[in-house]
């Protein structure tokens, strides 16, 4: 009975993961301001910037006199890949940025994204499969540790303040990783359970 209730709330889990991929990961604002300066900063040390630094200064000014210009983009995990393949949001290269340092090739690496929901579904096989046995819920627990432990660790490590688009991580991947969180504590508990009644 007991195991039952554990495969079903991670159904519920898995359920919320494939949900929350198509609710918003990531906000991006911005404004004319910021962007100006992330160029000139960008720049600077260079014969060319230091004969156009003063330029970008005097826009600035100029930019902020006349009341500065706001740009804000949402994105979800699903649109995430094919905005980065045609770089037409910013937001989903920098967001992309945060898990995958190396920008190379970041168009293909950027499609691991749809494994998020393919992982979610996958547990709830694994679930299923560790009402017989035990191995596929410690599976289970892996990946999803994986997920939610790394994904964590990288929004918590990631100056996201200093970048020219300042990001702010919105709640559907925050749904995404505590559901991943909660499918790892309960595969631990899972886990403890079954090996107490051996």
């Amino acid at each position: 009975m007991k195991k039952m209730i554990m495969a079903s709330l991670v159904g519920i889990c898995a359920v919320a993961i494939v949900i929350s991929f198509f609710m918003p990961w990531a906000k991006a604002s911005t404004s004319a301001t910021r962007v100006a300066k992330g160029v000139k900063q960008s720049m600077d040390g260079t014969s060319f910037g230091a004969k156009i630094g003063k330029y970008f200064d005097v826009a600035t000014q100029a930019i902020s006199g006349m009341g500065d210009i706001n740009v804000n983009t949402i994105v979800s995990g699903y649109d995430m890949p094919a905005m980065v393949h045609k770089k037409s949001s910013h937001v989903a290269v920098a967001l992309a940025m945060v898990y995958v340092k190396d920008a190379s090739n970041l168009d293909t690496k950027v499609l691991l994204i749809y494994l998020v929901p393919l992982f979610a579904l996958a547990c709830i096989a694994l679930a299923l499969l560790g009402l017989k046995n035990i191995l596929f819920v410690a599976i289970m627990g892996l990946v999803s540790g994986i997920i939610s432990i790394v994904g964590f660790f990288k929004i918590a490590t990631t100056d996201m303040s200093s970048m020219v688009v300042q990001i702010s991580i919105e709640k559907g991947l925050w749904l995404t990783l505590w559901a991943y969180l909660v499918i790892f504590a309960i595969s631990i508990v899972w886990v403890v359970i079954d090996r107490k009644k051996a």
